[in-house]
């Protein structure tokens, strides 16, 4: 069972903030348009407040183009926290050193994602990459933002050889404790919605029975190879869909193999959800690992379901002194499609959602066909 996750437009408890449409890689079914212009901190600020009347927020997530390219990406992130909000990076990572980690931390950093992979086009891997290029630059970039304390995620796309991508990248995702989130996006041509063709196919128009292929069988990946249901989704804009579903996994990290715990979500788990908002006004976007509240979770799912004894078996395993337990989310987005009667479909209430000209557009088709 899925719980449906429990916002609406408006109090979904994040958006993305763009401070630059400039970019320093190619990226081969970017939904963005390049450009060569830079936000004024007025214009990010201006920004920042539409948005807080439009949401009720708990993170801000700063995208771009590539935003480590902003000079005031620092006096940026310090802003949003004077607003006592948690502040998310997207970065491609291509600037990201230890002297830049260091200035980013001491602006109040918290979470950032490094988006390196296969599709990409970029100085610091070959042309083209492989995933053995993307691990190993991927691996340098964890390093990094190790060290500063700040919690880490990673992002990839699926293209043609899906599967081999998605095997690869959850495996190092999995294997790599320091990961605590895995964004995953099916490859979307924007231009007229075209699905990415495999060699020697016309492209097709993305439907609905096009996109739902993509979507069974990355649940049925996570099933088969791991275990794991999805924990939530978002319905589309016609109800009787989804094309966002996301996996809440606790796990523990120890020699001779890592132990996951099944969550098998249920209405519980939506009024857990329902706690931080009656309490600060929001709900939660994107937390740092947190041991107790890990537990408390996974605790309270495993009675809601009739698991205690398989908690219990879990808590065992933390009694061995090289132990260590992590939560890990997974968000699998299969993109927009067309329906039927031609009108374009997604998310009811988009999550990242990106502010345009005081109002909030659906990130994945936020430049379609401009």
């Amino acid at each position: 069972m899925m719980i449906k996750m429990p916002w609406n437009n408006l109090t979904a408890p994040n958006f993305m903030l763009e401070i630059t449409d400039v970019c320093n890689i190619e990226c081969r079914t970017c939904y963005k348009k390049a450009g060569t212009t830079f936000k004024s901190l007025s214009q990010v600020k201006q920004d920042l407040e539409d948005g807080m009347k439009l949401r009720q927020l708990h993170t801000i997530t700063i995208s771009g183009g590539e935003p480590t390219l902003h000079p005031d990406l620092c006096r940026i992130i310090e802003m949003i926290k004077g607003y006592g909000l948690h502040v998310f990076l997207l970065t491609n990572g291509l600037l990201i050193n230890d002297h830049y980690m260091e200035k980013l931390q001491a602006s109040g950093l918290d979470s950032i994602l490094f988006h390196v992979d296969v599709g990409q086009k970029r100085p610091d891997l070959p042309d083209p990459p492989v995933f053995e290029d993307v691990q190993k630059r991927l691996g340098e970039l964890i390093q990094i933002a190790r060290v500063f304390d700040i919690d880490i995620s990673m992002s990839v796309t699926l293209y043609e050889d899906a599967e081999h991508i998605l095997a690869n990248s959850s495996k190092f995702f999995f294997e790599t404790s320091d990961l605590t989130f895995l964004f995953i996006a099916k490859a979307t041509c924007t231009k007229d919605l075209l699905c990415t063709p495999t060699s020697g196919h016309e492209p097709s128009r993305l439907t609905y029975s096009v996109t739902k292929t993509y979507l069974n069988k990355t649940i049925h990946f996570f099933k088969d190879i791991y275990g794991l249901e999805p924990f939530s989704f978002i319905p589309t804009t016609e109800k009787e869909s989804t094309v966002w579903i996301s996996y809440f996994v606790p796990i523990i990290y120890k020699p001779g193999g890592n132990i996951f715990f099944q969550i098998r979500s249920n209405l519980l788990d939506s009024w857990l959800m329902e706690i931080p908002r009656l309490l600060s006004g929001s709900y939660i976007h994107k937390t740092k690992q947190n041991v107790v509240s890990t537990l408390i979770r996974t605790f309270v799912n495993s009675v809601a379901s009739f698991q205690v004894h398989r908690f219990l078996k879990f808590m065992f395993q933390l009694l061995s002194p090289s132990a260590k337990l992590r939560h890990k989310m997974i968000v699998y987005d299969n993109g927009p499609f067309i329906g039927d009667d031609g009108k374009l479909i997604h998310c009811e209430y988009c999550p990242t959602a990106i502010l345009r000209d005081g109002n909030l557009v659906t990130c994945c088709t936020t430049d379609v066909n401009q």
